[in-house]
């Protein structure tokens, strides 16, 4: 199998990770997507309307999830769905995520061992 050439990649992980895991659990508005993601992060993701709503309709263009409107309370609201092909693409997104983190970790792990191996005894 070749090798991918993640040089160029400046991102550890794609937003649409986190996006479609929201999505995974339910569906929801735009606004309480990005709400849900700060809250289960912990603050650290903080997804601001200018991004994630082109991130939304570039999900939903490549058919990863859909839209509807449902209203409640008297308001009507856009809802988004994660769709099949969505669930395809989410499923590779953690397996690269994972894939990232074991690489790194081992890095760590193999830095440490030099470390050891240099200390005064």
């Amino acid at each position: 199998m070749p090798k991918k050439d993640h040089s160029k990649k400046n991102a550890f992980f794609k937003l649409e990770l986190l996006v479609l895991s929201a999505l995974r659990r339910q569906d929801y508005y735009g606004y309480e997507i990005s709400g849900i993601i700060r809250e289960h992060t912990h603050g650290m993701f903080d997804i601001k309307d200018g991004v994630l709503y082109p991130l939304l309709y570039r999900l939903e263009q490549s058919g990863y999830i859909s839209s509807f409107t449902r209203t409640v309370r008297n308001r009507k609201g856009v809802y988004y769905h994660l769709e099949s092909k969505g669930i395809s693409y989410l499923d590779q997104l953690i397996v690269e995520y994972q894939s990232r983190i074991s690489i790194i970790d081992e890095f760590i792990q193999w830095s440490k061992q030099g470390i050891e191996a240099d200390q005064p005894k």
